[in-house]
């Protein structure tokens, strides 16, 4: 109460100064710093609160004067005026923007603001004492905080604001609702939004009712951007923005401002940052994005110019992209550019060779990106995160999704490019083949071009040129390729006159010969310096040309007028002698010849058919041939003559051959009267029907035909028969023989040609292991000559009887416990297993081993016992077993021996311990002190375990109740006395000591208070203890104390 009695007296005081003092004050140039763009940089009044300052009631004039110049005042900067003590302000006409905290905490209750301000900063008007507010039209925008924490009841906004930030009213408790600007006069307004994106509502009244004040709200304003909202350095560079009247702004490509268009080439750092835009259209001719560019706005959607080569740090941050396609311009990408937005994909330029730290960082949805393979870029070896690690290329790609790092393009110097190409060339031009990213040189590297035209030169003179790969913004310059060297034309000559004739045959015609020329015959695909062309076709018509050739000083000229000759008919030369193709008995067929005619009569008559029939058989016939006239050629001189004879008359062909019989090496076939006959389907004939010296189990074909005669030919061959020669029969072998045997095996010894059985000739095997036996088993094995392809099998041998090898077992497991007692123990009994308690020197098949001695160990093993198949097994792991102790009977009852108030002493019984807490806890000694005086306790004994018994059960009880207590008010130790004894809250010590150390135990030992002695009469604080019996030592002197409450 004191405290706001003194706040009232204060504030009764302030107002009472004031009524008598000014009721304005206009600042000077002496109170406020001001620059010469009329920005308030700070004020050098420390304190308002005085009459001569009217008592913080001031007013920022219009205009300063500064060492004589009026400067007028445009903005009001950071915390100029803040935690000055203020009443009321008038800022001035002309003052466009009020910066961040500028007023911050004044205790101001009024303030005027100027028409054509449009901006106040963050919590600029923060904590003061405000109830209302009327904003001049022109206002844009007012910032985060601006008006928190004052005492507003109601607020009237200006129609042109289109941004209120977060919490730009908070904490006004009377505030109950804001109309947002309806903006009825803006162009393309669609409405307002807060900070998810969520619409406003337009009420019944028409207005944007708002009462939440902790969230932005934003204006959806379409804007294009003009000369007069910023800055542009020399460059096209928007190095600051002035203002913006829109929240989805467009940036033209070209921006005018009294004189020549500037095309916009970059966006400097920060300067559309925080200005809540919702969407920006960037134009194609920016190169660059400066640091914090568009940083904390509420982009969703981007678009980046096919133009844009860098993006600097934190550009994008803090929006709500979702998405990021970059065109293949893009090269650098910096620190934290789109950090804290919502991006689920990215796509990256194939040209980026740098991503700063945490570019991508702190998007949820982001799992990966895939880096560019560079498959374009000479030199590219690989991508390195910012701890030099290479990022493994993994299924082709580049992938990372590791965003806490930064990822830089390594980029070696690309290897050097082939030699030129040449493409064409002139007497004093060269053009080269043109190679994707290189330059070139005619100097050996002095000077290189982007263009593969080098003209001026001089004619037929050798040049040399180099290419390399040129330097780009993501790769190095490469070393100069191989050289290529060219020769350039010689000067041309001019075409001379068509050639003329000099003479021609059939196959040759022969040109006049001119001074310089060569001729060509086929358009100038290949030229001689002969004026004769032979080896032509005769008849045929050709088209001859001629040139001047080329010479050391000039070139081939063009070529002249054609000339057309026709070569003449050819005679040709008699051809060979006809041949024959094929007769029979009454036709003769020769063998075709290319542009040849057939004659039978000596050259009476001629056809072009080279079949001739209607002969008489057996009969001699001369037959010639010549080249028929054509178009370039005359009929030639008949060949040589040909004599043929028809044949005899034919014979039909006889039937199959019939087989007789067959041995394992010969066959003879049936006789046919005039048959001859052929193993080998007719190459060879005999007259015989035996055919021998044949290979057993062999086929055979066989035909047969009727033989020449002198009135008949051999006739067709017969249809054929096939014979197979037999197999050779083979004897019985001798009984296999024994190699080797197993518990599941048995090896015979192999014998050259043999097959063998186990199951009496059921089945056979080409082997001599047979496996998979059973042990200790007795088997009868054979063996033969087996089938071969010209052997029968052979009978089989006479038998050997073996019997395989018992097989061995596998240790079984360790043997488990069933059960003990004190004197047995029995196993768990496993199958087929017997079982020795003296580590395998005797066994037994029963599991229970008895008479055994008490509490004592042994080790028992188990194997598996030996059978007709198998051997005993080896022995188990071992199980050591210890043996129960005995179990004695209960003692009797204990005995009292004697008592006091607070103690018990029992009569000793050997081999007992003893409990007062029916068994909870046991001691060897028979006192028990300590006790409670005049109480019933009940005490039981039991034999104590040892080394060969168990504890026994518990004795009946014996019911004693202590002695009531004589303790004494006063208790005496030598010269100490302790009293009252019992008591309730103080103990008296008299005569200790002084300096000696006084201890309080209780009954288990445990110490509860401690204390020095400081006088000889010391009272002793036992009010905390509990009620019972506790040891005092003082110094080396022991008393005993009796607490009761």
């Amino acid at each position: 109460m004191k405290q706001i009695l003194l706040f009232f007296a204060l504030l009764m005081a302030v107002v009472t100064t004031n009524a008598q003092g000014p009721t304005s004050y206009t600042l000077t140039a002496d109170d406020i710093t001001v620059n010469e763009g009329g920005v308030i940089l700070s004020c050098n009044i420390n304190d308002f609160n005085t009459e001569t300052y009217a008592f913080g009631n001031i007013i920022i004039p219009q205009t300063i004067n500064k060492e004589g110049v009026d400067i007028a005042i445009t903005s009001i900067n950071d915390c100029v005026f803040m935690l000055l003590r203020l009443a009321s302000v008038v800022v001035p006409e002309g003052v466009k923007n009020i910066g961040y905290q500028a007023f911050y905490s004044c205790h101001l209750t009024s303030i005027t603001l100027p028409n054509g301000l449009q901006s106040i900063g963050g919590y600029a008007f923060a904590f003061n004492n405000l109830t209302s507010i009327t904003f001049p039209n022109g206002l844009l925008n007012i910032r985060s905080y601006a008006f928190s924490s004052n005492q507003l009841t109601s607020v009237t906004l200006p129609e042109t604001l289109i941004i209120i930030e977060e919490c730009a009213f908070a904490n006004n408790n009377n505030l109950t609702l804001i109309n947002l600007p309806k903006h009825e006069s803006t162009p393309g307004f669609e409405g307002w939004i807060d900070y998810n994106k969520q619409k406003v509502i337009k009420t019944e009244e028409g207005n944007y009712t708002v009462s939440n004040f902790y969230v932005p709200y934003y204006a959806i304003i379409p804007y294009t951007l003009t000369a007069d909202d910023v800055t542009i350095d020399n460059e096209g560079c928007i190095i600051s923005c002035n203002i913006l009247k829109g929240t989805k702004l467009t940036i033209p490509q070209t921006l005018n401002k009294e004189g020549p268009e500037i095309t916009i080439t970059g966006i400097g750092s920060s300067v559309f940052a925080s200005r809540g835009l919702q969407d920006i259209t960037l134009p194609n001719s920016i190169t660059s994005i400066g640091e914090e560019a568009f940083a904390t706005n509420s982009l969703t959607n981007l678009v980046l110019p096919q133009t844009l080569k860098s993006i600097g740090n934190a550009a994008f941050s803090y929006n709500r992209l979702q998405g990021v396609d970059f065109p293949e311009t893009v090269t650098s990408i910096g620190e934290s550019s789109f950090s804290s937005n919502n991006i689920m994909s990215v796509t990256l330029s194939e040209k980026l060779v740098n991503i700063g730290f945490k570019a991508f960082a702190y998007n949820g949805n982001l799992a990966s990106i895939t880096l560019p393979k560079h498959d374009a870029t000479p030199g590219f070896t690989g991508w390195k995160d910012g701890s030099g690690a290479m990022v493994p290329l993994t299924d082709g790609n580049y992938t990372v999704s590791v965003f806490a790092t930064s990822y830089t393009a390594f980029i070696s110097e690309p290897l050097a490019p082939a030699a030129p190409t040449l493409a064409g060339k002139t007497h004093n031009s060269i053009i080269l083949t043109v190679v994707e990213g290189c330059e070139y040189s005619i100097d050996n590297g002095t000077t290189w071009q982007d263009a593969v035209l080098f003209e001026g030169l001089n004619e037929n003179t050798a040049y040399t040129f180099v290419q390399r790969y040129a330097k780009t913004e993501i790769s190095l310059t490469s070393p100069a390729s191989a050289p290529l060297t060219v020769t350039t034309d010689k000067p041309s000559q001019s075409a001379p006159s068509a050639p003329t004739l000099a003479s021609k045959t059939h196959n040759s015609i022969t040109l006049n010969s001119v001074q310089g020329c060569e001729y060509s015959i086929n358009n100038g695909t290949t030229w001689q310096d002969a004026v004769l062309f032979d080896g032509l076709v005769g008849n045929t018509s050709y088209i001859l040309i001629q040139r001047y050739a080329e010479t050391e000083t000039f070139s081939a000229s063009p070529q002249s007028a054609p000339l057309t000759v026709i070569t003449d008919k050819a005679s040709p030369s008699a051809p060979v002698v006809p041949v024959l193709a094929s007769k029979t008995q009454n036709s003769i067929t020769l063998k075709a010849v290319e542009g040849c005619e057939y004659s039978i009569d000596n050259g009476l008559s001629w056809q072009r058919e080279v079949l001739f029939e209607g002969l008489e058989m057996n009969t001699t016939y001369i037959f010639v041939q010549r080249y028929f006239e054509t178009n370039t050629g005359f009929a030639s001189p008949s060949s040589a003559p040909f004599m043929v004879t028809t044949n005899k008359t034919p014979q039909t062909a006889p039937d199959a051959p019939i087989l007789v019989s067959r041995t394992y090496n010969s066959i003879i076939l049936a006789v046919v009267e005039g048959c001859e006959y052929s193993i080998d389907n007719g190459a060879t004939w005999q007259d015989a029907t035996l055919f021998e010296g044949l290979q057993a189990n062999f086929s055979y074909t066989f035909v047969q035909r009727y033989a020449e005669t002198e009135m008949y030919s051999a006739s067709a061959i017969s249809a054929s028969v096939t014979a197979t020669t037999k197999k050779i029969s083979q004897s019985a072998p001798a009984a296999p023989t024994l190699a080797g045997k197993t518990e599941s095996s048995i090896t015979l010894n192999a014998k050259a040609g043999c097959e063998y059985s186990i199951d009496g000739g059921g089945s056979w095997q080409n082997t001599v292991l047979f496996d998979g036996l059973e042990s200790g088993t007795s088997y009868t094995l054979l063996q033969r000559y087996a089938r071969t392809s010209i052997h029968y099998v052979s009978p089989a041998s006479v038998p050997l009887i073996v019997v395989t090898e018992k097989a061995q077992q596998l240790a079984p497991a360790a043997p488990t416990l069933a059960s003990k007692t004190e004197n047995s123990i029995t196993l768990n009994a496993a199958a087929g297993c017997e079982y020795s308690i003296d580590g395998g020197v005797s066994w037994q098949s029963d599991v229970l081993f008895d008479g055994l001695e008490i509490s004592t160990a042994y080790v028992l093993v188990q194997r598996y016992f030996e059978i007709d198949t198998h051997y005993a097994s080896e022995l188990s792991e071992a199980l050591t077993v210890v043996t129960d102790k005995a179990q004695k009977a209960a003692p009797v009852a204990p005995t009292l021996a004697s008592k006091t108030d607070s103690s018990i002493v029992l009569t000793v019984q050997e081999g007992c311990e003893y409990s007062i807490d029916n068994g909870e806890t046991w001691q060897d000694t028979v006192l028990f002190d300590g006790l409670d005086g005049n109480t019933l306790y009940r005490l039981i004994q039991r034999y104590a375990e040892t080394d060969m018994s168990h504890a026994s059960l518990a004795s009946e009880s014996l019911t004693v109740t202590t002695d009531i207590s004589t303790a004494i008010d006063e208790l005496e130790n030598g010269g100490i006395k302790l009293y009252p004894n019992p008591s309730n809250n103080v103990v008296t010590v008299s005569n200790a000591p002084v300096g000696a150390c006084l201890i309080v135990y209780d009954i288990s030992g445990g110490m509860v208070l401690q204390t020095m002695i400081t006088d000889r009469q010391q009272l002793i604080d036992v009010s905390r203890l509990k009620s019972g019996v506790y040891l005092v030592k003082i110094g080396a002197v022991p008393q005993r104390l009796i607490v009761q409450k």
